[in-house]
Formats: C-alpha cells, sequence, structure tokens
C-alpha cells in the first residue's frame, strides 16, 4: 500500500543516512590506515607479538624527528612496534618513568644542569643507563648573515664588534649610536649570556628585545631580502641554518658565527660577574635507556649506536620548516638519503636486503654487511669480476704476434749460423755457442705466452723458470766465449794454452748453476700458484695472481746473481777490448749490457708498484724482454750477417783481412800471425794452441 511503500522509502533513507554518517566519522583514521605506507622498499612486516618500544618525547621538533627516525627503522628493519609517548612536556623528561621500565628510552637528553638528577637515576638508583651521546650539538652565539661577514672580516671575531665603526653598520633609531642586536626573550639563557657578554665584552651595540623567535626569524628574512646587514642571537640546531642549501631560498640565507672569546672554567664560574667573558658552552646531546625496560638485544643495540649530527637534524627541520613536509616525511627522505649512515646501527642484518648478507658472501658486523673479498654491495649481492690478462686480449694478441715474429727471426738466424758455420764471420764467432745464445732468446720471446693466460701452479712456475734459463743462456754463453777471448789474448807470456768447446761449455755451465739450484729450491720448498686477491688497483675488481710464501725473497736473489753475472761480463768484455777486430765482440757486449741494466733500473721498480694493474704489469714485463733479447741479438748476430752480406764468400773475406792489410797491425794485433800454418797447430778436438816459441798460430774455426 501506499503507507507501507512510505514507510519503506523513510526507513531506507535513514539508513542511508546513518550509512554516510560512519563513513564520514571513520573516513580520517581509515584513510590514514590506508595512506600509510613503508618508508623503505624492503620493510619487514610488524607481527601481532612484535616486541613493543615506548620512546619518551618531549615537545620540541627535533626530538620528535629523533623518534621518528627511530620508529622507521626499528619498525620497518627490526621488526619492533614503536610507540611515542604523547605526554606534553616543554623540557621536562620523564626519567621516572625511564626508572620503573614504563619507557625504553630518551633520545634527546640536553644535560645542562640536569647533571645531579641524573647522576640519581644512573649512579644511585642504577634503573637508568647511558647510551652514549646522540651526536648533536646545541650552542648558542652571535650570528650575521655571510654576505656581511664577506664585506666586514673584522666580524670574524667580537673584537669587531668592540669597534664603533664596525659595529655601526647594525645601528638603529632605537640603539643609536651604536649598534642594534636582537634577541628574542630575556628570560632564555642566550639572552641572559648576551647581556652579560655585551657589558663584559666592551661591545658597541645594544639588545634589543623582539616578542619572540618568530618575530626574530621575521626581522632576518627582512634584512637578508634586502641585502642589509643585521647582528642577532641564535644557536645550532635550528632550521634556519639549511635554509641557504634550499634552492628557493639560496645563498643569501647562509649565517656565520661571529668568534667569541674561548671557554675557561673561570669564565663559567664567574656567570653574573665582570669575570663572564667567554663563548656560550656547547651542550652534547645525549641519550639515555631504561634498565628495567625489557629491551631486545637488537633493539638495545640500535639505540645505543643511533646517532644524528647537528647537519642530520637541521637538514630534517628545513624540510619540515620550509617545505611542509611531516615529522614522518621528513624522517623517511633523510632514512633514503642516508642509507650508509644507518646501517650500522643494527646488531644484525635481517632487513637490511633480501638475503641479508647473501648468505656465505658476507657477515653482518654491527648492522653492516662487510664482505668477502670476493663480494662488494651493501648486501654482497655483487661480484667483483676477476682480472687477469687473457690469451685474447688485444694486449697479449699484439705481444704474442711480436714474440712470434723475434721467434721467426731467431729460427732463421739458427740456420744461418747452421749454414755458414765455415764462414770466418761465424766461425771466429764459435757457431755452436752462437745457437744457445739464439736458443736462449727464443725462450726468452716467450714470456709473451707463459705470462698471458689464467695464472695456475704450473703455468706461475714456468715463468720464472723460463725467464731466468734464457737469460742466463744469453749472457751466460755470451760472456764465457769472451773468457775464452781475453784468455788467448791476455796471454802475455804465450803459454801452451788448451781452450776447446767443451771446457767454454762446462764454464758456462757452472755460471748457470747458481741460477738453476735457486728454481729449484723455490719450486720445491716454496712453490708458487694461481690464487684469487683483493690486491686490484680497482677495488671493485679481484686480481688472479702469482703467489707464494717468500717469492720477493728469491725474486731478489735471482736478481742479484744474475746482476752479478751482467758486472762479471763488463768487466771482460773491458779486458778484451784491444782483441783483433774480428774476434773483438766487446763493443757489442758494452751495448748490450748497457741495455740489460737500462732495463733493470725501468722495467723492476715498475713491475713491482703497478702489481695492481695486470694489464700494465704484462705489457712492462713482455715488452721489456723482448727488447731486451731483440736489442742483444741485434748487437751480436747484426755485424756477422751484414759481414756475410758485404763479402760473399770466404776468398773476399781472406783478400781484404791477408791481403793488403796483412802489413798492417788490425786493432792491436797482426792478423797474419793467425794464417801461418808452419808453427801453428789445431787439435782435432778444437783447441787453440799457442806455444811460446811461435811467431804465429792459426785459430781454431770453432774456438772463439
Amino acid at each position: 500500500t501506499a503507507n507501507t511503500r512510505s514507510s519503506l522509502h523513510l526507513a531506507m533513507t535513514r539508513f542511508a543516512f546513518l550509512l554516510a554518517f560512519l563513513l564520514v566519522v571513520s573516513t580520517p583514521s581509515w584513510t590514514v590506515h590506508l595512506s600509510k605506507a613503508a618508508c623503505l622498499p624492503q620493510a619487514v612486516e610488524l607481527s601481532k607479538d612484535a616486541p613493543v618500544n615506548v620512546l619518551d618525547q618531549v615537545t620540541w621538533t627535533s626530538a620528535s624527528i629523533n623518534n621518528m627516525v627511530a620508529k622507521i627503522l626499528m619498525e620497518e628493519v627490526l621488526g619492533e612496534r614503536v610507540l611515542i609517548s604523547t605526554q606534553a612536556r616543554a623540557g621536562i623528561y620523564d626519567f621516572d618513568a625511564l626508572s620503573n621500565g614504563t619507557v625504553a628510552a630518551t633520545l634527546e637528553v640536553w644535560t645542562k644542569s640536569l647533571e645531579d638528577l641524573i647522576d640519581h637515576y644512573t649512579l644511585e638508583l642504577r634503573t637508568i643507563e647511558h647510551a652514549g651521546p646522540l651526536g648533536v650539538v646545541g650552542q648558542s652565539g652571535f650570528y650575521v648573515p655571510k654576505y656581511v661577514m664577506d664585506e666586514h672580516i673584522e666580524l670574524g671575531t667580537y673584537r669587531g664588534l668592540q669597534r664603533s665603526d664596525i659595529a655601526s653598520i647594525f645601528v638603529t633609531d632605537a640603539t643609536a649610536p651604536k649598534g642594534t642586536f636582537y634577541s628574542s626573550n630575556p628570560e632564555w639563557i642566550l639572552s641572559q649570556s648576551a647581556v652579560q657578554l655585551v657589558e663584559n665584552l666592551n661591545l658597541e651595540v645594544e639588545i634589543v628585545w623582539t616578542e619572540n623567535q618568530a618575530a626574530t626569524v621575521a626581522l632576518i628574512d627582512e634584512a637578508i631580502q634586502n641585502h642589509k646587514p643585521i647582528l642577532f642571537g641564535y644557536w645550532v640546531p635550528e632550521a634556519y641554518h639549511e635554509k641557504a642549501s634550499l634552492p628557493e631560498f639560496g645563498p643569501d640565507y647562509a649565517l656565520e658565527r661571529i668568534g667569541l672569546p674561548p671557554i675557561t672554567q673561570t669564565c663559567i664560574d664567574g656567570w653574573n660577574t665582570p669575570a663572564y667573558t667567554c663563548d656560550f658552552p656547547a651542550n652534547i646531546l645525549q641519550k639515555y635507556i631504561s634498565r628495567t625496560y625489557p629491551l631486545t638485544p637488537d633493539a638495545s643495540f640500535f639505540l645505543r649506536a643511533f646517532t644524528l649530527s647537528t647537519s642530520d637534524q637541521q637538514y630534517m627541520l628545513a624540510r619540515m620548516e620550509y617545505r611542509g613536509l611531516t615529522v614522518e616525511e621528513a624522517a623517511c627522505d633523510w632514512i633514503l638519503r642516508n642509507n650508509a649512515t644507518w646501517t650500522k646501527w643494527f646488531l644484525s642484518c635481517k632487513g637490511l636486503g633480501e638475503n641479508g648478507c647473501n648468505n656465505d658472501a658476507g657477515v653482518c658486523v654491527a648492522g653492516e654487511c662487510v664482505c668477502d673479498f670476493h663480494y662488494m654491495g651493501d648486501t654482497c649481492e655483487i661480484t667483483k669480476n676477476i682480472d687477469y690478462v687473457a690469451y685474447d686480449s688485444t694486449e697479449a694478441i699484439f705481444m704474442m704476434v711480436l714474440a712470434s715474429l723475434c721467434i721467426v727471426a731467431a729460427f732463421g738466424l739458427m740456420i744461418v749460423v747452421f749454414v755458414k758455420r765455415a764462414r770466418p764471420a761465424i766461425s771466429f764467432a764459435s757457431p755452436f755457442f752462437l745457437e744457445l745464445i739464439l736458443f736462449g732468446a727464443i725462450g726468452g720471446y716467450t714470456a709473451a705466452y707463459v705470462w698471458a693466460g689464467e695464472p695456475n701452479a704450473a703455468n706461475c712456475q714456468l715463468r720464472y723458470w723460463l725467464l731466468t734459463m734464457s737469460f742466463i743462456t744469453v749472457f751466460g754463453n755470451l760472456f764465457a766465449k769472451t773468457y775464452r777471448i781475453w784468455r788467448i789474448f791476455g796471454n802475455r807470456e804465450m803459454r801452451l794454452e788448451v781452450i776447446n768447446n767443451r771446457f767454454v761449455l762446462l764454464l758456462f755451465g757452472l755460471v748457470a748453476l747458481p741460477d738453476i739450484i735457486v728454481c729449484l729450491v723455490w719450486s720445491a720448498a716454496f712453490p708458487l700458484k694461481g690464487e684469487v686477491t683483493d690486491n686490484h688497483a680497482d677495488s671493485d675488481q679481484l686480481l688472479l695472481q702469482c703467489t707464494g710464501d717468500n717469492a720477493i725473497v728469491f725474486v731478489g736473489v735471482l736478481l742479484g746473481y744474475n746482476g752479478l753475472v751482467v758486472l762479471a761480463g763488463s768487466f771482460l768484455a773491458y779486458k778484451t777490448r784491444h782483441a783483433a777486430s774480428y774476434f773483438n765482440e766487446s763493443k757489442f757486449i758494452g751495448f748490450a749490457i748497457y741495455n740489460v741494466i737500462l732495463l733493470a733500473a725501468v722495467v723492476v721498480p715498475l713491475a713491482f708498484i703497478i702489481t695492481g694493474e695486470p694489464t700494465a704489469t704484462y705489457l712492462i714485463i713482455t715488452v721489456g724482454v723482448t727488447f731486451l733479447f731483440a736489442s742483444t741479438l741485434a748487437l751480436v748476430m747484426g755485424p756477422k750477417v751484414y759481414h756475410l752480406i758485404q763479402h760473399s764468400t770466404t776468398s773476399q773475406w781472406d783478400a781484404e783481412m791477408y791481403g793488403e792489410s796483412s802489413s798492417k797491425s788490425t786493432t792491436g794485433s797482426d792478423p797474419s800471425r793467425y794464417r801461418s800454418q808452419s808453427d801453428g797447430d789445431i787439435s782435432e778436438s778444437g783447441s787453440f794452441i799457442s806455444q811460446s816459441n811461435s811467431n804465429t798460430s792459426k785459430p781454431d774455426t770453432a774456438m772463439i
């Protein structure tokens, strides 16, 4: 019926209004609940039985910031719930609540004038524990805008304010002819100290009281906007000090503190007397935790490690003051920008990453993942690259191609020596030992191959064996040959001398024996191996290198001994400098020794200095070694090859050496004495025989 429909319509209308009313009433809490998002991308989820921590809070904003940073991190990293006390207590700390275990901690305590009260709870009752400094330093002072300090450097200290000409830049109608010093509240310690300092330091200013801090800030803003001087009392921490860092304001808002006399105990004790003439004391803010509150080990460690610098606090204060951020937003903004700071506040690393410290890639120390040197990253999630000179690298390919060309050239010279062994230019230089020198150089060229590739036990040891044996084979044989020349041409009494190839070969073996012994002992007692180390010059990379116990000692012994061999060779080259020119190699040996010394002075130090750069080390060693052996072969074999080309037959050489020049002395010796076959003799074994009753003798073609 109509009445029934009317009653039903009325009931539905009332229900709709009631539902709308309930939605409106419940909207604020419901909206807050839905809009509350975690600050950290990997925030842990709070469980119903999560531990609860209550933090004490006084009314000023900086204390709210401390608590909010702690709340976010303890909830989203530790997974422990945090409640913040909401009792409005301006500057009154609830030490009773800390003492009886109602509150877990208070994170910002200005201890000045509270020393006796704090001692009562910490030392007598022992129910409260000092948790260390917060890290923020509170201090008042005399301030001016930075542009004023830049224009009047005398204001760097209070002495500038003792000069009327400087203080007068702050003059106003209220204080003329003296300058004006603005302060907010006569009851504040800042103001009471300022009154005494102005009088006791004879500053040419008078104090003008503003209604409150907001009025003081308004005066500062007005002066800066008009680029005028202003002198005022202010303090840290305060948002205004960060104003200059905000792009919307700029550098004109930077403030500078005027230096005051240093703090002394005499000055502190002289409060309210003419003796009070020192700077404002710094107040290092402290933290205290309850001994009776059931803190978990993680929470206890966090609260003790929790620290913020003065600039940290001011950063958040400025974002709240000038950009309208809430305390939650300002705290979250700081947290997201300062991961490296707050990750050290945790005893364990749960919540710092998806896998903590990436399983076995690192260990957690004071909330920070300390990575095994194979890994890096905040949670050791990045595996470092292992660097060494690979065979397919551009540098290795270039050096191996160059070494291959040198090896082909050396093999070609070995063929030339064998084929032309009867020619005087070769025979007088002892073909057998020339072949050994060329063979040693080929071994040296292979450094380009063995010093590349992944280091392992085999090629690490081979590198030093090959380099040492190649060097001693080249220079040991060269100097053994020179020793025979010295014995022959240094024989002033012309005694009978039998110096065959076996003797020279034995001499070479004796010279090489110490190198062989050192390398054998090294390989047997302290073998090298390929090992991954963190010695790379780039901290983001690892170095695969040859390592071993006492390696530097053995390298030093080998360098020292072979240096002595080079010195001995230089002595022999000097002693044979007057030998017949076609026997004399002293000049070329001298050049070779010069190359050895030069390379040793450059390559050896560089190889040790740049060990953290594998490619550079490889190039230094291989280029140096290739140059050493190539230049030595050029000096030893170059004149001989040139002579072979210039004198294509033995008869041409004979004609030049013994024909036209037989009556002349050649480099201090008469060649004709080596052409007579009537008095000299050559043994079947290839020995040169010198007789005391002979005027001439013939050299064996395999002798020198």
